[in-house]
């Protein structure tokens, strides 16, 4: 078994903790590394005994964007592999949303992959997993972004192989070996040129910014970066489960309340993730909460 499909086995099993009786949904736009995290997840799924689909969303922002799509539908009935499409104008969705084109693609995305996975929930009894083709690269990218965006330990630790029902089964691969593996196994897929547009953050971190930083330090700054999420990742996980305990110690459930005397005991550090526990216990969201609000909520704490 090649590298990247031994690689994917692993964290499918050991990370993403994949069942044999599960099901993944792949989001696929046709590029190099959807189309090689369907082709590899297609081999798999015989080995491990999973069943397979994938979702396809045209934005109706390239003209390219049909052959996009016939690509796709052309693999999948090859394969025998359930196709789920949904077409739409992102242009006019962002519009009606007030959100930019990044943002609302995401939304977009994100409700069409939960509509999919609800539509197979009921045909089957095991979990039911949206895999998406997050790579290396992408991890250092996603880093450095929440980097500049003052972000805490837990933006710095990047995407996870699991987040909730979200899998990302090539997050430690690296996107040479994508690219490698495509050629070799002759996958087709195609090349989106928005991918090369400067007018994303995303597309100048990745054309600019780190292209400079290799030629300032000398080498590949990627898997140094990847590490340092890693490490940041695993601090994170251990002050997140220290806070659950102490959630669980404060907060009272009847009146919905916290008890001030016993959290202002606590290291600053577990305070703030308490008061974004019950923000999120409270209101049902902590989407627009900041860390200037719970500064706040923490002055209030310690008054």
């Amino acid at each position: 078994m090649d590298e990247l499909v031994s690689i994917t086995e692993k964290t499918l099993l050991q990370q993403c903790l994949l069942q044999a009786d599960d099901y993944i949904l792949v989001g696929v736009s046709g590029g190099p590394d959807s189309m090689a995290l369907l082709g590899v997840l297609d081999i798999l799924s015989a080995k491990i005994g999973f069943s397979l689909a994938a979702a396809h969303i045209h934005h109706g922002l390239r003209e390219e964007a049909d052959q996009d799509l016939e690509l796709v539908r052309s693999w999948c009935h090859e394969k025998g592999v359930k196709l789920f499409e949904k077409q739409l104008d992102l242009r006019a969705e962002a519009a009606s949303l007030s959100m930019s084109l990044e943002e609302a693609g995401r939304t977009v995305r994100r409700e069409f992959f939960a509509k999919c996975r609800a539509s197979i929930q009921q045909e089957t009894e095991g979990s039911v997993y949206v895999a998406l083709a997050h790579h290396r690269r992408d991890q250092a990218e996603t880093l450095i972004f929440n980097l500049s965006r003052g972000s805490g330990l837990s933006g710095l630790a990047g995407m996870k192989n699991r987040d909730g029902y979200y899998i990302r089964p090539f997050l430690k691969i690296d996107s040479t070996v994508i690219l490698k593996w495509l050629d070799q196994n002759n996958i087709p897929w195609r090349n989106d040129h928005t991918n090369f547009e400067t007018i994303y953050t995303r597309n100048r971190i990745r054309h600019i910014l780190l292209p400079s930083w290799q030629e300032t330090i000398g080498y590949d700054p990627v898997p140094l970066i990847v590490r340092a999420s890693d490490n940041l990742a695993m601090d994170d996980d251990c002050l997140e489960k220290i806070a659950t305990s102490v959630f669980a110690q404060v907060y009272n459930e009847e009146d919905r309340s916290l008890s001030c005397e016993l959290l202002t005991k606590e290291h600053t550090a577990i305070q703030m993730r308490v008061l974004k526990s019950f923000f999120l216990r409270i209101s049902g969201t902590v989407k627009d909460l900041s860390q200037i609000h719970l500064a706040l909520m923490q002055e209030v704490l310690q008054k």
